[in-house]
């Protein structure tokens, strides 16, 4: 007799801390009371189409959870230039995506949304000729808190133009560069380009967002010209260096240039 009113005060216990629920199959389920808050993302459309290389397009990114959503950068898979404008309410946020890189960080309550204003990609991220339109397709990676769902895609395609600017990241003192990695995001491997004005020794290192050294990839004397080289997602003892934002820098005497790539698995 014991036994079974202590059975039955800690059915009733469990009770009083989940509520009972019958599925379509009529067995019984437990589901906990206590609430979950998360942010949750949703973009639509998830494709963008340019007409001609002077067009806009857009989607609406909104939060259908119960946090607020972070919108930390957004990424592209090519090295293309992006203009980009946000609109929360009242309020817009004029930036540019480097190419290759980063936007304006953003935040977004439960329930509201945003519209993302895309230009028409700058497609030359070196480039010297005149200016003109070409065909592309790309896709954008917007990284943020809603850890199931982040990084979320959009397709864009069209028409983008190949301008008539200065070449990028070139130090008008020393004549050195590094690019933007390509692909990025990237699995398993990315290419990374660079060029000297001169014969150089020069050092090309991987390190994480703590500083630490991840994976020498050149330390060595160079020629003059344009080189690249290839990253595995290996750490220096070739083991599969963990997904995330890692850094790169390329040094030349005094010259230092650090760019960022995001290794996704």
């Amino acid at each position: 007799m014991k036994a079974y009113l202590g059975v039955a005060l800690i059915l009733e216990l469990a009770a009083s801390i989940c509520s009972a629920q019958t599925n379509p199959l009529g067995l019984r389920q437990w589901k906990s009371t206590t609430p979950f808050s998360a942010p949750e993302i949703s973009i639509y459309p998830d494709t963008l189409f340019f007409e001609t290389s002077e067009s806009w397009d857009s989607v609406y990114v909104k939060n259908i959870g119960s946090a607020v959503l972070s919108i930390d950068s957004i990424l592209t898979s090519k090295r293309y230039g992006w203009g980009i404008e946000v609109t929360l309410g009242d309020s817009v946020l004029g930036g540019n995506i480097p190419y290759g890189g980063l936007a304006p960080n953003f935040s977004i309550g439960p329930g509201d949304s945003a519209i993302l204003a895309f230009h028409a990609p700058d497609l030359c991220p070196v480039c010297k000729t005149a200016a003109t339109s070409a065909f592309f397709v790309d896709t954008l990676f917007v990284f943020s808190n809603d850890v199931l769902h982040s990084p979320t895609r959009i397709f864009a395609y069209g028409e983008g133009i190949q301008s008539a600017v200065k070449v990028k990241n070139l130090s008008p003192t020393s004549g050195f560069y590094l690019d933007q990695n390509y692909p990025n995001p990237f699995n398993p491997s990315t290419r990374i380009d660079f060029h000297l004005p001169q014969a150089s020794r020069i050092s090309l290192k991987i390190y994480n967002v703590l500083g630490q050294e991840i994976k020498i990839l050149i330390d060595d004397h160079l020629q003059a010209g344009q080189h690249h080289v290839q990253w595995d997602g290996r750490d220096r003892f070739e083991q599969p260096a963990a997904a995330g934002i890692y850094l790169i820098s390329l040094r030349a005497g005094d010259f230092v240039q650090t760019g960022k790539l995001t290794l996704i698995r």
